[in-house]
């Protein structure tokens, strides 16, 4: 320490950094105000004591690199002549590391008043003439406790705005990330994406799940709406730049998804408004389509939605499927399908009529129950408990024999479904 010291014209701030792995719990500016204070004691000692070789010269420069107050007038009281120069510049920090913290702070709280924040996390853009510099000093004079100067600005910064606004840091998902420009000494702010979640309801049908679009000559619509369409009003509300939906599998669009609805996590991209009540948001989407229904649960996170994507696949499903017979049916042949389809694996490949738009591959599913119900002579209302992911339209058609066993396999008929429901995701 004492060869940088002088050789090097340091702040006090940057002093104390050098050795911040010592102590905890201590300022980085109280630990340079506690080594210099040592300093100036250790040759006050031993310029009284006489008994100790001293070299004067190193204090001397030590003095006139920090301008630590005390230590030149100590060596002045024993008749050292010092050559001081005030305009002396920080070799680490270039003397701006506490006008830049009062700077950045400063910034950071005008920037922060265009988000509705509750936690936030500090971050830098690197500067490499900086960090090249740390870098070479660090390694010449072998120091092993130093910490970057951009990781003290970042504390002493998110420090005072907790101080200041009553926001928390928070490490792992803050609602806004605060970013330092050091070259440039600006401040931008970068809202994280907001999610909720919650499960949405289709009681009508002819709605995709997203916006379905086809190209002739020009792009055309499929259906007139979608579930993610009734989220739009959402950009506006919470001031985002997007929205998207996440959804724990789909249904069809001539499937209405009734029952307990299904799963989904709804993503605000770069959300600036995040205080919002969900009562409020629930009655804006409840509002966009009379057949689209939403019940949000809770404002969640990215965790919630990487679960939701892994688990659709597990969940259990429950449908209820109208089907077409050509030819009557009878109740001997109602319950044969009930018994037959007991936990039992059907092995599907994906269906003809999805194919072009979806991976050509063969699933295995479990139907765990079916139950019948005789509505007419060639009308059946069933209800199908299955493995999630089964295609029931197949399951009851048989595809063309790339569904089996099927129902229509099982009677030897060619059943269709006429309609489909879902009743639950689990």
């Amino acid at each position: 320490m004492i060869p940088l010291l002088s050789e090097h014209f340091i702040c006090i701030r940057c002093i104390g950094r050098l050795l911040a792995g010592l102590g905890t719990g201590l300022d980085n500016r109280i630990r340079g105000e506690a080594i210099l204070t040592l300093l100036t004691m250790n040759i006050d000692y031993s310029l009284k004591s006489e008994t100790e070789k001293v070299e004067i010269q190193s204090y001397k420069k030590i003095a006139e690199n920090t301008l630590y107050k005390p230590l030149l007038e100590t060596l002045k009281k024993y008749g050292h002549e010092l050559t001081v120069e005030e305009n002396k510049k920080c070799v680490f920090c270039g003397s701006n590391l506490d006008r830049l913290i009062d700077h950045f702070v400063k910034e950071s709280l005008e920037r922060l008043k265009e988000v509705s924040a509750n936690t936030f996390l500090v971050a830098i853009k690197h500067s490499g003439k900086i960090i090249a510099r740390e870098e070479e000093i660090v390694r010449r004079y072998k120091l092993k406790y130093y910490e970057l100067m951009e990781r003290e600005l970042k504390r002493e910064v998110g420090k005072k705005i907790s101080e200041l606004t009553g926001l928390q840091p928070d490490f792992q998902k803050p609602d806004v990330i605060i970013l330092l420009d050091l070259d440039a000494e600006t401040v931008n702010i970068k809202p994280m994406n907001l999610y909720i979640l919650g499960r949405y309801f289709k009681v009508g049908r002819n709605i995709s799940q997203i916006k379905w679009m086809y190209k002739n000559d020009h792009y055309h619509r499929r259906v007139s709406f979608s579930i993610e369409e009734a989220l739009i009003p959402l950009i506006k509300m919470f001031k985002g730049s997007k929205v998207k939906l996440h959804a724990a599998g789909r249904e069809d669009v001539d499937v209405r998804m009734l029952g307990t609805g299904r799963p989904v996590v709804i993503e605000v991209k770069e959300a600036l408004n995040r205080n919002i009540n969900l009562e409020d948001v629930e009655r804006v989407l409840n509002a966009q389509h009379p057949y689209i229904k939403f019940k949000l649960i809770e404002y969640s996170d990215k965790k919630t939605l990487r679960k939701l994507k892994i688990e659709s696949p597990m969940k259990s499903k429950i449908y209820r499927a109208l089907i077409y017979s050509p030819s009557k049916l009878s109740a001997e042949e109602v319950r044969s399908i009930e018994e037959y389809f007991r936990n039992v694996t059907v092995v599907q490949r994906t269906p003809k009529r999805v194919r072009r738009r979806r991976a050509d591959i063969v699933r295995r599913k479990i139907v765990h129950e079916v139950k019948m119900r005789i509505v007419d002579h060639n009308l059946v209302e069933s209800v199908i408990y299955c493995q999630g992911g089964l295609y029931v339209k197949e399951l009851i058609s048989g595809d063309g024999g790339d569904t089996s066993p099927s129902f229509s396999e099982i009677l030897g008929k060619d059943l269709e479904c006429i309609e489909l429901d879902v009743l639950l995701v689990s």
